[in-house]
């Protein structure tokens, strides 16, 4: 600057002496030309004044130019150094008087300069004087102040520069200063001086203020210094001390910024970091400058509430040296960052400006990447702690050295969470003009599971014995076109990684990818259930339905396959063992290349994958554009279960060996499929084409499905050992599909033996999940005993002839529904027709169906009974039928009901036939309708005429948490022989209902003749198996008859033969007196009341002809075991005590005993027939014991002469 004001001031000399002299005694022009030859005399350089050049005197002496022009050095790049609009000076007119040069002010507008320094060290602003070396010399001299001679004091008050443009242009880079507005003063050409205005830097305004004290050899001259801009300020405030040979500062610097994101955003042009929002920035520091050397020591900086200390040395010269030490207590990055999520503060607050529209930014030479060669430079770096994401990063240092043009980072290191070590090593150079790192890296955890916690990997679903252990190294080269792992050695607790990976970062990136894994047990990993699914976070509460989402956008199915025409890639990977669900899978290669747009699989095969061996091989052409596949698979599995397993599929099934090769060649948009399939004794054989990229997918294909059993073949989907016996017929199965996923044509036919199903018709919207279309459905075999052999191979009706069976229906499908329209068919001599209908559009599907008939007879179609049958479940001895009776505990199973079938759907079901005939049951014009709602099944109706009468029933079944049911039954006007013997028919402790009725005739075999019947029925339970429904059968029954005739027992018979008891011929007479023959009975009302599953008769009572009969008792079905005893006692004869008979034991075998053996037996000798029974016992022609002896030996033999009768009946 003094150099500059020096020259100012000369010029001032020059245009001030003339502004007295010559407007008196020279034109302007030659004044112009004279001013022009002493600057050039001066500078060496053409000044030239292109327009007026006007003077003034009064009231103060002052001179202005306009158009003032000086050239630029030979080889600039610009012919003008200077360009000057304007220039006005004024001189205070008393000073002159005294000798001194007062310059009151000066006005510079719109200067231009152009600053340059050229490749050789030269510049344009060191100036070439004409005049002589002596005469510069003294010259220069004078102007300096060193030898004042008789130049006069000069004095500038204020030097305006407006508008002015200042560049400053070197080889590499050009700096432009614009909207230079400042204001300059100085006491003398020596000092003091001041400086005060503002200009746009690098498009940012810049306010400036500065002052010099004078300057004076070997005298400390104070400087201060404030540069502020877009809310920052730089103060310094120091001496200057050592002018001029050795000049030198020290002082105080000091940087503040209110608020660094205003900064940041302000010089980047764009959204700072939310972090740096709301922070300060201090920075303060002991300055120390010569020419040989800058340091800044004591250096403290703090940001926000971080805070770091630390030094800076410079040593300038040609070998220039710089070294950084910094020094950081901890530093948080969770609170710099704890904003992150938010946008970044606005650009440009607190005492600055924007930058201004169109301002020129810094224009850097076109240029590689190079470090400079001639420079050392060293940076120390220490941070005792980094709090980041909750966990702390402890005793991170970085040391880099500079030398050579090369950056050495001796030390980059840190402990991690988790117990872990991380360091980095390597050199940065420069290399064909690029950046270029080179080092290794190394990683190891203790706690491998905390690393990834504290990284934000949740590790939760891991198992805790897993991801303990991590240890690895790798060697890294980058640059900015490519990086490069190698000798990638990393160990994860047992499994351990090695190989190597190549990236291309170029506008094609390509991927190169060497790598072997030993082993991993992926079970070890996942969680207890062998799932790491975990519920999504948008996932509907359970019960809730999941909200609406807006269907995505349709994609061409090809894009993903576009992706991989976006980058080239060479894999080969290698696994040695994977344990996944239980299942080995062990030699594992995949070796293939991705090359501008061609896929090449060259060996994707598996060694043993969970005992099978497959491999897929081929190749994809045109994966952007039309691709075109030729492509090989192969899979033998000598056990298909495993296989199954690996891939988390519960095969109902065991598949066991199974086979599947095929291929996979042409264009995909219309690719051939040939897939062969063996298993489960079948083969399976896929043919056609497919549109796989189609958009929606195009399909023509025609499935075969054969095996010679047809019958073994559902055994073996259904889990079953194959039958024996006959065989149904082979399977033979043909379907064929054209079309897409809009509008699908199907054919398909079905053959067991000689029986088919076919199906064909046309489906649309198969994608939407809801299809639409009809089929015709026809099915037919000539013997529906050998169809229905496919389904149950042991199948053996009552009536082997049954006829042909016959379905045909069409079926209509909608988004809402499938209807079954026009049902017609046979099964065996029933003909069925009805329709059905099927509603899908609620959250259960609801099946709505009428179906009517012809005759049905039910034990057609029944299994046919093997042996003889059943006994009667009123035994005749005491002993126990080891064929029927079975412990209690055995009879009920405690295995759960399964109910869950009613929760599957909703129906509405009802039925209508002639006659429906059961056993010797026949119902005349049932009608049975069933619902079923929310899990309930009601059977609303079960009504026709059977037995002379009507009966009408309704039960229901609900799928609770605790199952429950009910049924009730009510008979009325039946007639009464037929209803029990019907009933009777049935199989002994199997008989449902007449079970039941059973209890109320408890003692002899007889059977009602005739009468008029009625029942009611009442039950209701629950329990989650049939031990807990039998037990907690609750309800009530009973029966009545009116005008029956008993058959097998004639009561008054018995009556008259008391009459004639004379002796043991008359007594037998009495026991068979009343075999065969009837008796009348006027009326019978028999209850009986259940809890528990127990059926309590109480005392009831049969008014019969001659005879009374009155029995109690109890059933108990859970326990199976029956107890009633019943008294048969005559009215005309009140002096014979009865016969009380009891039953006790299982209810299908009880024990039937005479209980009053011992008052008949004495009722009998008081008729006196003593006598005549002593003939009969042994020893009976002896004399008679006298009365002193056992009586007991005559007592016994009649005992059990009367209960062996007893039990014959």
């Amino acid at each position: 600057m003094r150099k500059l004001l020096i020259g100012l001031g000369v010029l001032v000399v020059i245009l001030v002496a003339g502004a007295f002299v010559g407007p008196l005694f020279v034109p302007a022009d030659s004044i112009k030309q004279d001013i022009a030859r002493e600057v050039a005399k001066a500078t060496g350089r053409d000044l030239a004044i292109d327009g007026n050049l006007k003077f003034r005197v009064l009231p103060a002496p002052g001179v202005s130019v306009s158009g003032i022009r000086l050239s630029n050095a030979k080889g600039g790049s610009a012919a003008d150094m200077l360009k000057l609009e304007s220039a006005t000076v004024e001189v205070a007119l008393f000073p002159l008087v005294t000798g001194n040069i007062q310059i009151s002010r000066i006005v510079l507008s719109l200067p231009d300069i152009l600053l340059e320094q050229y490749a050789d060290g030269t510049n344009n602003w060191t100036f070439t004087p004409e005049v002589p070396a002596e005469a510069g010399q003294a010259s220069g001299a004078d102007a300096s102040g060193g030898a004042q001679g008789d130049a006069p004091p000069i004095r500038l008050d204020d030097v305006m520069i407006k508008s002015g443009t200042l560049v400053f242009q070197t080889p590499d880079q050009t700096e432009r200063i614009e909207n230079i507005n400042v204001s300059l003063g100085a006491g003398s050409l020596q000092g003091p001086f001041r400086v005060e205005g503002s200009l746009d830097a690098r498009g940012f305004a810049i306010d400036l203020n500065a002052a010099i004290g004078e300057l004076v050899e070997d005298k400390a001259t104070p400087v201060n210094l404030r540069i502020s801009t877009v809310g920052a300020e730089v103060d310094y405030s120091g001496v200057l001390a050592g002018v001029p040979d050795a000049a030198r500062l020290s002082g105080q610097v000091e940087v503040r910024a209110g608020d660094l994101s205003a900064l940041v955003a302000t010089l980047t042009d764009g959204p700072a970091p939310a972090a740096l929002r709301g922070k300060s920035l201090e920075i303060d520091g002991a300055l120390a400058a010569n020419d040989m050397a800058i340091s800044i020591n004591d250096l403290a900086l703090r940001l926000g509430e971080d805070r770091a200390t630390g030094a800076v040395d410079v040593t300038l010269g040609e070998a220039m040296a710089a070294n950084v030490v910094l020094n950081l207590p901890q530093l948080d990055l969770d609170r710099l960052l704890a904003t992150t999520e938010t946008s970044a503060s606005p650009a440009g607050s607190g005492g600055g400006s924007a930058p201004s529209d169109g301002a020129t930014q810094n224009v850097p030479t076109e240029g590689g990447f190079s470090i400079p060669a001639g420079i050392s430079a060293t940076l120390e770096t220490k941070i005792d702690a980094i709090v980041y994401r909750g966990g702390i990063i402890r005793h991170v240092f970085l040391n880099t050295q500079l030398e050579d043009g090369t950056i050495n980072i001796s030390q980059a290191a840190a402990q991690l969470p988790g117990g872990s070590n991380a360091s980095v090593i390597g050199f940065v150079s420069a290399a064909d003009a690029q950046p270029k790192f080179e080092g290794q890296a190394e990683l190891s955890a203790d706690d491998f599971r905390a690393l990834l916690q504290w990284a934000g990997v949740d590790v939760a679903s891991v198992p805790q014995d897993r991801l303990r252990k991590l240890s690895g190294t790798l060697a890294l080269t980058a640059t900015p076109e490519n990086v490069t792992l190698t000798d990638i050695d990393f160990g994860v607790d047992v499994s351990r990684l090695r190989g190597g990976v190549a990236i291309a970062l170029r506008e094609r990136p390509g991927f190169g990818v060497g790598l072997s894994l030993d082993k991993i047990n992926l079970d070890a990993y996942l969680p207890v259930d062998g799932t790491g699914a975990a519920p999504s976070a948008n996932a509907a509460p359970p019960g809730e339905a999941a909200p609406a989402q807006s269907p995505a956008p349709a994609q061409s199915p090809g894009a993903g396959l576009a992706v991989l025409d976006t980058f080239d890639a060479i894999l080969q990977l290698k696994v040695g063992e994977v344990v996944f669900r239980e299942q080995r899978v062990t030699g594992i290669n995949v070796d293939g290349t991705l090359q501008g747009g061609e896929l090449e699989l060259r060996d994707a095969s598996v060694a043993s994958l969970a005992g099978a061996q497959a491999a897929v091989k081929g190749r994809i052409n045109g994966l952007s554009a039309a691709p075109k596949a030729d492509v090989e698979v192969s899979l033998d599995a000598k056990n298909g279960d495993r296989l199954l397993a690996l891939a988390g599929v519960d095969a109902p099934v065991k598949v066991g060996a199974a086979t599947l090769n095929g291929s996979l060649r042409g264009d995909m948009q219309d690719l051939t499929v040939d897939v062969t399939l063996e298993a489960l004794g079948a083969d399976l054989k896929t043919v056609g084409t497919l549109g796989a990229l189609a958009l929606p997918p195009r399909y023509d294909v025609k499935l075969d499905l054969s095996h010679p059993n047809a019958a073994a073949f559902l055994a073996r989907v259904q889990g079953e050992a194959a039958p024996s016996g006959k065989v149904p017929g082979a399977l033979v199965v043909s379907a064929a599909a054209r079309g897409d996923l809009s509008a699908t044509e199907l054919d398909a036919n079905v053959s067991v033996g000689p029986g088919e199903i076919a199906a064909s018709g046309n489906l649309a919207n198969l994608a939407s999940g809801s299809p639409t279309g009809t089929m015709a459905i026809n099915a037919s075999h000539p013997d529906i005993v050998s169809f229905a052999r496919v389904f149950a191979p042991d199948y053996e009706p009552g009536r082997s002839d049954l006829g042909p069976f016959a379905l045909a229906t069409n079926l209509t499908v909608s988004e809402t529904s499938m209807d079954l329209a026009g049902l017609d068919g046979r099964a065996g001599p029933v003909s069925f027709q009805g329709k059905a209908n099927v509603v899908t559009a609620g959250v259960l599907p609801n099946i709505v169906a009428e179906l009517t008939t012809s005759e049905i007879v039910v034990d057609d179609f029944l299994p046919a009974q093997s042996g003889s049958g059943s006994t009667s479940s009123r035994g005749g001895g005491g002993g126990q039928s080891s064929a029927s009776a079975k412990p209690a505990g055995e009879r009920w199973s405690r295995e759960p009901i399964d109910v869950s079938g009613l929760r599957a759907a909703d129906a509405d079901i009802k039925l209508s036939s002639p006659a429906i005939t059961y056993t010797d049951i026949r119902v005349d014009n049932p009608r049975v309708a069933v619902t079923v709602n929310d899990g309930v099944l009601d059977l609303t109706q079960l009504s026709g005429n059977a037995f002379g009468g009507g009966f009408n029933m309704t039960a229901q079944l609900a799928a609770r948490e605790v199952p429950t049911m009910r049924y009730k039954m009510t008979v009325e006007g039946a007639d009464a022989a037929k209803f029990v013997g019907g009933g009777a028919a049935g199989a002994s402790g199997d008989r449902g209902v007449m079970s039941v009725l059973d209890l109320l005739f408890p003692v002899s075999d007889v059977t009602l003749a005739s009468g008029t019947l009625g029942a009611d029925l009442d039950i209701a339970s629950r329990g989650r198996s049939q031990f807990e429904m039998i037990s907690n059968l609750a309800g009530k029954g009973a029966m009545r008859f009116t005008d029956a005739v008993v058959d097998g027992i004639n009561v008054c018979e018995i009556s008259d033969q008391l009459d004639r008891l004379n002796g043991i011929e008359g007594f037998l007479g009495l026991v068979g007196s009343g075999r065969g023959g009837q008796t009348r009975v006027a009326n019978f009302n028999g209850r009986f009341d259940m809890a528990n599953g127990v059926a309590t008769l109480p005392q009831q009572r049969i008014n019969a002809e001659c005879a009374a009969v009155a029995f109690t008792g109890t059933t108990s079905l859970p326990a199976w075991v029956v107890n009633i005893q019943a008294r048969a006692g005559f009215p005309a004869h009140p002096e014979f005590p009865g016969v009380v008979v009891e039953q006790k034991g299982p209810l299908d075998a009880p024990n039937t005993r005479l209980v009053n053996v011992n008052e008949i037996n004495q009722f009998v000798v008081g008729k006196a027939v003593g006598t005549v029974l002593r003939k009969l016992l042994p020893g009976g022609d002896q004399q008679q014991p006298s009365s002193g002896g056992n009586s007991s030996q005559s007592e016994d033999p009649f005992k059990n002469l009367l209960e062996g009768l007893i039990r014959r009946r």
